[in-house]
Formats: C-alpha cells, structure tokens, sequence
C-alpha cells in the first residue's frame, strides 16, 4: 500500500465518519434546542395570557367598584375579591420565559413598564395593589355598615393622584403583559 492509498483508506473509512458524526449530532441539538425554546415560548404565552385575564377581571373590579362609588343610587359598596389564583410565587414564571423576554432589550414597550422587568411588575400588581383594593373594598363595605361614608373611601383608594394610582397601574401592567406574551410569540414564530 503506497501513502496516498492510506491517506485515502484513513480519510473514507474514519475521517468522513467521524465529520458526518459530528455534523449530524450538532444539527441534531440544535434541532432539540430548538425545539425546547418552542416550547418554553408556548408555555410563557399561556401563562401570561392567564395572569392578563386575571389582571383584566381585577381592572373590571375597581371600575365596577369606581361606578358604584359614584353612582348615589347604588345602597351598598361593590364586594369582590381580586382574582389571583394564577399567582403562586416568584416562581409562577418560568425563568427560560424570563430569559426569552430579557434576551429582547431593543423591544421598544407599549406602556411604562418593560417587559424585562415583568416578573417584578406582575408581583407587585398579585401582592401589592390586589391585597390593597381588597382591603380597600372589604373596608368601605364595613364602613357601610356603620352607616359610614364609604363612597369617598373607595374614589380616592381607586383614583388617587399619585403613582398609588391603583387602577392605572394595573393598566400598565396589562400592557406589560401584553407586550410579553407579543415577544413570545414572535421568538416562537422566529425559531
């Protein structure tokens, strides 16, 4: 066997086979990866449009809530609870959504809030403003009760001035949401 013939029977019978290994194991993970990321994209869309359901029902409450205050012929305070069933910890968003989101920092916002600051946003809308208004409406009604103002409670909890804007802060939170659940989707469409 002269040289050319071993590098010849060295290239056909080990070098292609391990290159065309290697190739296909590559295209293999990237298909796998792929695949992943399609998922983690489809599972953050559902669980973002659940949490915008929740935070739209509890926008509805507080308008309700609003009207009823303003409204004279209504007897007694608006009584319901916020929902906020879908929130179950920090850890109600999975973090490969998180990354998915945080990866689009030149994604230009709808609203104030950025989406890569989502999970702390939709915290603090299910512990912070749900606790509050529900406090807010449970207590206007006990005012009621006593024969108390309870109407003026309610439109200035509701409509404050400030950044306590409980009402317009869920609102910005919705279009957070909103904006999120957008970034998934194209990341989905886009792999």
């Amino acid at each position: 066997m002269t040289t050319s013939e071993i590098i010849k029977f060295i290239a056909i019978n080990i070098l292609i086979p391990v290159v065309v290994s290697i190739v296909v194991f590559h295209l293999k993970e990237k298909s796998t990866d792929r695949k992943r990321r399609l998922t983690n994209c489809r599972i953050g869309v559902l669980i973002f449009e659940s949490f915008r359901e929740e935070v739209e029902t509890g926008i509805g409450i507080m308008e309700r809530a609003f009207e009823y205050a303003l409204d004279e012929n209504c007897p007694q305070p608006y009584l319901m609870s916020l929902p906020r069933k879908s929130w179950t910890g920090i850890d109600s968003i999975p973090v490969e959504s998180l990354l998915i989101i945080r990866e689009n920092e030149s994604f230009v916002s709808s609203g104030d809030l950025h989406p890569r600051d989502c999970r702390n946003h939709i915290k603090n809308y299910f512990v912070n403003i749900c606790a509050n208004t529900d406090q807010a409406l449970h207590d206007s009604y006990l005012h009621h009760g006593k024969g108390e103002d309870w109407r003026t409670r309610i439109v200035s909890f509701i409509k404050q001035p400030d950044d306590n804007n409980h009402l317009e802060c869920a609102k910005k939170v919705r279009l957070m949401i909103d904006d999120c659940i957008k970034i998934l989707k194209v990341d989905a469409k886009w792999r």
